[in-house]
């Protein structure tokens, strides 16, 4: 048995369920479906759900595919989410680090933002490069 057939078994069931279909019902129609094939595709079971682009959102589902999207545009939608998600963490790491430092480290960093000084690493070392990436605006 393929792992991933646990994985769509899963996210049908999650389909079904937002149809508003019965536990046992559910569990019925999960087992109709995947003995049709003995191996489906993400397209194929796509379309047997009649999944759309917004109901693939709503409910997380990632390994069906969705009818009214093409894959290039999946994946340029999944790009921007992930880069969303690194911009967040990045600024959260940020007030992290700022957090994190001593009252004269906070008024250093300070010095090297007013004069964007390159004689501040050649003082303070790697330490102070790192924190130069990190509040680079």
């Amino acid at each position: 048995m393929n792992p991933l057939n646990n994985i769509r078994r899963g996210e049908l069931k999650r389909i079904l369920f937002y149809q508003g279909a019965s536990k046992i019902k559910v569990h019925n129609m999960v087992e109709d479906i995947m003995a049709e094939r003995v191996r489906w595709t993400a397209i194929a079971l796509g379309r047997r759900m009649n999944l759309t682009f917004a109901l693939k959102i709503k409910l997380g589902i990632r390994t069906i595919a969705a009818i009214d999207r093409t894959k290039t545009m999946m994946r340029l939608y999944f790009r921007e989410q992930k880069r969303e998600r690194d911009r967040r963490r990045m600024r959260k790491m940020r007030t992290q680090v700022t957090n994190d430092m001593s009252p004269r480290a906070k008024r250093l960093l300070a010095v090297r933002a007013t004069r964007k000084s390159h004689c501040f690493i050649a003082a303070f070392g790697s330490a102070a490069a790192r924190l130069m990436r990190a509040y680079a605006t």
